[in-house]
């Protein structure tokens, strides 16, 4: 498995019409996913438009250029050697794209800071990891606009468009579980959650992009102890309480990035045990992962 610390690490190069990735990533042992979710939670997606992309060594192929505005059905496959995450990226209210990529190829005051436009952009959400040679998917809402696939390789962004149509659907799919982010917490799985297929409303109620990665961590682990981990992996100073980072296993299941006021679904697919919820974007107030300022949530999958 990636040193803890590469999680911490979120760099971004864009370039207009050129590569525009996100690295946040620490996947190389985790368990794979079914080539496509399972059929029992598959049949809850059925009911809405869907937009295939491929991910190739080089490019974001879509399966068409407009898609129904309303909940949209992601179905990513990779098609290359290295784990990737995806997500959806348009400009916010009352700006065009060409505004937004005006932005983002503004050059950040360091190679590895947060890129700023993301905390300016609608990210409606996407998986965060999709392994090689497999498939997954997840539902995210589009307003009718201009919008870009994007991911934390070195493909360029593949741009697309959704509109009202007779097929549109904004009905949100019945969840098993809601889990709501915020500054800087999650809410909803500190009663625990079921093992298994199932589906989850992923909400961002606060004020600044969120992820959500999952880890199966050892039984008993606190969130002081995770907290201590990335504090250590960050600033490379030994913190009491801190554990070994091969304790924590990193599972595909995830959102890449959220933004403000966006609601997604979720498939997931976990095993009995114990998980942490971490999130590592970075605050623009303190220049700190959002792990580190608490974000972390232990629950139990039973």
């Amino acid at each position: 498995m990636k040193r803890f610390a590469s999680i911490l690490s979120v760099a971004l190069l864009f370039v207009a019409f050129g590569p525009f990735a996100l690295r946040v990533s620490a996947q190389e042992s985790t368990p794979a996913p079914t080539d496509l979710q399972a059929t029992a939670r598959a049949s809850s997606l059925t009911d809405y438009p869907e937009l295939k992309v491929n991910i190739t060594g080089s490019a974001f192929e879509l399966s068409s250029q407009q898609v129904p505005a309303g909940i949209v059905l992601l179905t990513v496959t990779n098609s290359t050697q290295t784990d990737t995450g995806v997500g959806v990226l348009g400009p916010p209210p009352g700006e065009t794209m060409d505004q937004l990529l005006a932005l983002a190829a503004t050059p950040s005051a360091s190679p590895f800071a947060f890129p700023q436009f993301l905390y300016h952009a609608v990210i409606p959400g996407g998986p965060g990891d999709v392994p090689p040679s497999k498939t997954v998917q997840a539902l995210v809402m589009l307003p009718s606009g201009d919008w870009a696939v994007f991911g934390d390789g070195p493909q360029g962004p593949a741009f697309f468009s959704s509109a009202d149509s007779a097929d549109s659907n904004t009905n949100a799919p019945a969840a098993n579980a809601t889990v709501e982010m915020g500054e800087f917490f999650f809410k909803g799985l500190d009663q625990g959650v079921s093992s298994g297929s199932q589906l989850w409303e992923v909400k961002n109620t606060g004020e600044q992009p969120h992820m959500l990665v999952l880890a199966q961590v050892p039984e008993g682990t606190t969130t002081d102890q995770i907290v201590a981990t990335a504090e250590q992996a960050e600033t490379g100073t030994p913190q009491a309480g801190a554990i070994s980072p091969s304790d924590l296993t990193f599972v595909p299941d995830s959102v890449f990035l959220e933004s403000p006021g966006q609601t997604m679904w979720l498939p997931v697919n976990l095993s009995a045990g114990s998980y942490a919820a971490l999130c590592f974007v970075t605050d623009p107030n303190t220049g700190k992962a959002h792990v580190t300022e608490g974000m972390v949530s232990i629950f139990t999958v039973s």
